[in-house]
């Protein structure tokens, strides 16, 4: 699969990402008791194109494309703005994660860094913080979020050019869900499924099925031990030997 496509199916990932940023973070500040910064609120708001003095009735959750620019040069550097809000949301809230003390919300958060990066294109800096969700997740026996950390890591090896390992993450991650009985959030419904149908592009729909069982065999911790080995620097030296 070439880089292009990668990124192209990347691209998309985003932009569905973008919208979800600020009912994300609202949920999950709501749920650990946490009340992000006036600074974090703001910029989540921006994100996602809503005034941050827009009451809060009728207020809409709006995806805004990168504004129309009659040059590439504008149209790339709205397209990079459009990615640094979210990231220096979820930094700004994993600040403030660190301050209370609560893993639950740092371990997701670090998911969602790991999104941002990968959405920005900095595979390597995403494979980092999914790397510290995971001692996270698996530290907390969470099989919930250790399920959006493979569903993260599978995108980092299939933008690593590893589309079976993507394959057998995918289906590690469907199975803890289905351990614990949940299902993806509504609002990251539409992600999730943009990275399998990458995946499944990538590798095959014939392989892809066989991968993904394989993949389902594995217990959480193990799919992690397996996805962090497979996507470090130590297996891309191993390959360029």
């Amino acid at each position: 699969m070439s880089v292009r496509v990668v990124r192209a199916s990347l691209r998309r990932m985003w932009e569905t990402w973008v919208c979800t940023v600020r009912r994300e973070i609202t949920s999950s500040a709501a749920m650990s008791g946490l009340d992000l910064p006036a600074a974090t609120r703001s910029a989540t708001r921006r994100s996602v194109g809503v005034r941050a003095d827009q009451p809060v009735a009728g207020r809409r959750c709006r995806l805004r494309g990168p504004r129309r620019t009659p040059c590439a040069r504008s149209r790339a550097s709205a397209r990079r703005t459009s990615q640094v809000a979210p990231r220096c949301v979820h930094t700004e809230a994993l600040a403030a994660a660190e301050r209370i003390d609560n893993d639950h919300l740092r371990a997701q958060l670090r998911d969602l860094l790991g999104v941002d990066a990968l959405a920005a294109g900095d595979v390597a800096t995403a494979r980092v913080h999914l790397a510290a969700a995971a001692d996270l997740h698996i530290g907390l026996f969470d099989q919930e979020g250790s399920a959006y950390c493979l569903d993260g890591l599978a995108a980092v090896a299939l933008a690593q050019g590893k589309p079976d390992v993507s394959a057998r993450l995918l289906g590690a991650a469907r199975h803890a869900r289905e351990v614990v009985g949940v299902s993806v959030w509504p609002w990251l419904q539409a992600i999730v499924d943009a990275g399998a149908a990458a995946v499944r592009a990538a590798a095959g729909v014939a392989d892809f099925d066989r991968l993904t069982a394989e993949g389902a065999r594995l217990r959480a911790v193990d799919a992690l031990a397996y996805g962090l080995a497979v996507t470090g620097p130590e297996s891309a030296a191993r390959a360029a030997a």
